[in-house]
């Protein structure tokens, strides 16, 4: 500490060499070369004399990877400041050598070349570096004036009063380029990696923890909860993105300032409070403004859909982020957005009512202005449109939404003189509604026409679309269900529900649609929305089985023309469709219940891709298969199974560009009579198969059913195939096939289960594949929520084989109920009363016939 030496006449090459020695539990230590003629450089080493190849981004505490030593050379003084690595709270003590190397009078440093003569220096070891306590922050700034040579390190210490909910740590009045990084804790943060290349920031440091934040001019921290902060302050190169090692002298002003947070209305309908829904404010470049806004459940009785935040920049790029409770911060926490430019749309369920937090982010000198607005019912575009739902009676009034323009429609959505076009500015949002009916056709349909500019749209079931933010803000998922984006002059969706499994309308309720002007320009449009109604002036077309003929169809590029055909309950072998085109790349596709069509995002259709993003009976694959496409003109033979008997089936036609294009359909003659019905509950059959015959039998599942239950007497020579919608085949996938003698199934049913569903078809394929004859009896338990625990058998044992004993069942206790047996499952004899004390109950069968094998059941009276 505060060792000095002075030397002269060191001559230029020759080197002089000095031994320090650094006590246990130093937390930094500081040296200065200072030169009074001529130049010198400086090099240092723990343990070992550093060597003639030393170089700036060594490490002087570690020889044994590091043996040369580590280098500071720049014209005039040389500086080294080492502090503690990472995770280090001291210093390695030990003995260190330090060199001083001659470069004699006028090096050049450009040239690499040596100066000729002698040089005089100081060299002065000052000890730890100094750290100064700035005091502690509450309502008043901190602040410092100071100078550093170049190269040359300061250190800072600050606390933060508690309540402060946001701190700047800024350089003022500068000269030359010092540098500032900041950690929330006692520990000194290196000078940081603000340069990546060339290793300037290497120059005369080592050591010092991770920075949490660092900046040439501005810091900005928000929730500073930790109350100590220790700040380091580097005279870096004038050139720091660049390879040049001059580093100049530098000064500047420290200031630490807690700003206040502005408060801000959430909308203008709030403004009676005094306060404000907008704010304007300069910035410098990554200066920070914060406002603090409450978010409503309502506005003006209207439940709040959206907080809509318009930033309008006069210079400068600003930007903003948003989180609730707390400030937006670097660290980038989950629960808060990313930064928006322009316009952006926070919708639930990230959005809730409370306190949130707006953050501004200036880049370059930053003029802005910000907007705060919310998006109800009452702030649309236009009037909630009420889409039609099937059988619903059409007219040119409610067939289409009314083209959204600034010129007047007529009822059928044509346009009157004039474009029609809506202006939107760059980066701005549109919002409309409609209102889906529970029993639309599952098809929606917008037309986005773009007059100039590149507009957006956006679609969200149930609440606002918004591209601004996920879920839970950074993290989750995206925030709208349909998107059309991308280039052209109109571009169209025709949406359907994603999952043809389970759906079977699009989500009823309302719909909100954003339209947004993409890109840096300003957009005007038209937008057009209409419903898929079955009729034949409506969007979808309802056709004959036999004898559809439609020739010469003209349909725009990637929009889609739908037609609707009813394969019968008895229905043929197969169904075949013929499809020819003379102009474009026309496409078929097939799906059953609801159309076919635009999924999350309209795609290029024009080849076959593995994903599909169309959405078609291919990605349903409710059955067995195949699940073909129709890419090329030709005739097709579409077979039942797949196709469902009594479900209707909707032919999509897409194409890459404008297309015309013919169908026709035909049915096979032959057709697949199912007569046989077993019933869901109590259905009963005693038959006998002939050798390799076979039955077919269709069990219609109710709307309520939660299980499916059936129990067979059969030998094991007789086969049971099940197939939820189409006909279970002999061989071959099915969803249930049996294996065994005296077979049951007993199967869970929920909407949520597939295939195992409610209000479905269920085809049950019985088959002997013996020589002989053989004959078997089938039961059906369904049941429902009022059925699914009482009755029911729940065991039976038997003594001797062939003599059942006893059986077990379960019902409602202090109920009595009747105890019933069948050998052949048609005709049910009574036996017993019994009466449940405590829901199970154990009854001898003594008086039963003593059969091999037979049925129970209990029944109430």
């Amino acid at each position: 500490t505060n060792g000095v030496v002075s030397a002269s006449v060191l001559p230029a090459r020759e080197a002089a060499y000095y031994k320090v020695v650094v006590p246990s539990n130093t937390p930094s230590w500081k040296v200065k070369l200072a030169p009074s003629s001529g130049d010198v450089l400086l090099c240092a080493l723990k343990d070992y004399v550093p060597q003639n190849d030393a170089y700036n981004s060594s490490l002087v505490t570690q020889p044994q990877s590091y043996p040369q030593g580590k280098k500071m050379q720049k014209p005039g003084n040389e500086h080294l400041a080492l502090f503690p690595d990472y995770a280090q709270t001291e210093i390695p003590a030990g003995t260190y050598f330090l060199a001083v190397v001659s470069e004699g009078q006028n090096p050049d440093s450009n040239l690499s070349r040596i100066g000729t003569g002698t040089a005089d220096y100081t060299l002065a070891t000052v000890g730890v570096v100094p750290l100064v306590d700035l005091g502690t922050v509450s309502n008043a700034d901190l602040w410092i004036t100071n100078a550093l040579e170049g190269g040359e390190i300061a250190t800072y210490q600050f606390t933060t009063a508690d309540g402060v909910p946001n701190l700047e740590v800024r350089l003022e009045d500068k000269i030359g380029n010092p540098s500032l990084t900041l950690r929330s804790d006692d520990q000194t943060p290196s000078v940081g990696n603000l340069v990546n290349n060339s290793g300037q920031s290497y120059y005369g440091n080592q050591g010092g923890q991770t920075p949490g934040w660092q900046s040439y001019s501005i810091i900005s921290v928000p929730n500073p909860s930790v109350a100590r902060f220790t700040a380091t302050i580097f005279a870096y190169t004038d050139n720091p993105f660049g390879y040049s090692f001059t580093f100049p002298n530098a000064a500047y002003k420290l200031r630490v300032h807690p700003p206040t947070i502005a408060l801000l209305n959430f909308s203008s309908n709030l403004n009676t409070n005094g306060s404000t829904n907008a704010a304007s404010a300069q910035l410098a470049d990554n200066q920070r403004a914060f406002f603090q806004v409450v978010v409503p459940e309502t506005i003006a009785g209207a439940p709040v859909l959206g907080w809509k935040l318009d930033l309008f920049q006069n210079s400068g790029s600003p930007s903003f982020r948003v989180r609730k409770d707390l400030l937006p911060t670097d660290t980038n926490p989950s629960s808060q957005t990313f930064f928006i430019t322009g316009s952006g749309l926070i919708a639930p369920p990230y959005l809730t009512p409370g306190s949130w937090f707006v953050e501004i982010k200036g880049s370059g000198n930053t003029d802005f202005t910000l907007v705060s607005s919310a998006l109800t019912i009452n702030e649309l575009q236009r009037p909630i449109w009420s889409m039609p739902g099937e059988g619903q009676s059409l007219s040119s009034s409610n067939l289409v939404m009314p083209v959204f323009g600034d010129t007047a429609v007529a009822g059928d959505g044509s346009l009157l003189p004039g474009d029609g076009g809506t202006d939107l500015q760059a980066g701005r949002f549109d919002y409309y509604a409609v209102s889906v009916p529970t029993n639309n056709v599952g098809l929606l349909r917008t037309e986005l026409q773009a007059i100039s500019g590149n507009p957006n749209l956006y679609l969200r079931a149930g609440a606002a679309p918004t591209p601004s933010h996920y879920a839970q803000g950074q993290a989750g998922a995206t925030l709208y269900d349909h998107s059309l984006t991308g280039s052209g002059n109109t571009k169209y969706g025709n949406w359907v529900p994603l999952d043809g499994r389970f759906e079977r309308h699009l989500t009823n309720g309302l719909w909100l649609v954003a339209v947004q002007a993409g890109g840096t320009a300003n957009a005007r449009y038209r937008l057009k929305v209409s419903c898929g109604n079955v009729t034949p002036n409506a969007l979808v077309q309802s056709i004959a089985l036999d004898g559809l003929s439609v020739a010469n169809q003209s349909l725009a590029g990637r929009d889609w023309r739908y037609y609707r055909f009813m394969v019968p309950s008895n229905p043929p072998a197969s169904i075949n469709l013929s499809f020819s085109r003379s102009l474009g790349n026309a496409r078929v596709f097939l799906r059953d219940t609801v159309p076919p069509g635009d999924g999350s995002i309209p795609y290029d259709y024009d080849f076959y891709s593995s994903s599909h993003y169309e959405r078609s009976w291919y990605s349903d694959s409710k059955n067995q298969g195949p699940y073909p496409r129709f890419d090329t003109p030709g005739s097709y033979s579409l077979p039942t199974p797949p196709l469902r008997p009594g479900a209707a089936y909707y032919l999509g036609v897409w194409s890459f560009n404008d297309t015309t294009f013919s169908l026709s359909l035909s049915t096979d003659t032959n057709v697949i009579v199912i007569s046989n019905r077993l019933g869901f509950y109590g259905g009963t059959v005693s038959d006998s198969l002939p050798a390799f015959g076979a039955r077919l039998y269709d069990i219609d599942v109710p709307p309520d059913a939660t299980r499916l239950q059936l129990y067979a007497t059969n030998s094991a020579s007789v086969i049971f195939t099940l197939e939820q919608g189409t006909l279970p085949q002999v061989s071959g996938g099915a969803h249930w096939r049996s294996s065994g003698a005296n077979v049951s199934l007993n199967q869970p049913l929920s909407l949520s289960f597939w295939p195992w569903q409610p209000d479905q078809s269920y085809y049950l394929l019985v088959t002997n594949s013996s020589a002989s004859s053989q004959p078997f009896a089938l039961f059906s338990e369904g049941r429902n929520t009022f059925t699914e625990q009482t009755p029911g058998i729940l065991r039976v044992t038997a003594i001797q084989a062939g003599v059942i004993s006893e059986v077990e069942f379960v019902g409602e206790p202090l109920r009595v109920y009747r105890l019933l047996f069948s050998s052949n499952l048609a005709d049910w004899m009574m036996f017993t009363n019994v009466s449940s004390l405590t829901g199970t109950s154990r009854v001898s069968t003594a008086t039963a016939p003593q059969t091999g094998s037979g049925f129970y059941r209990t029944v109430t009276p």
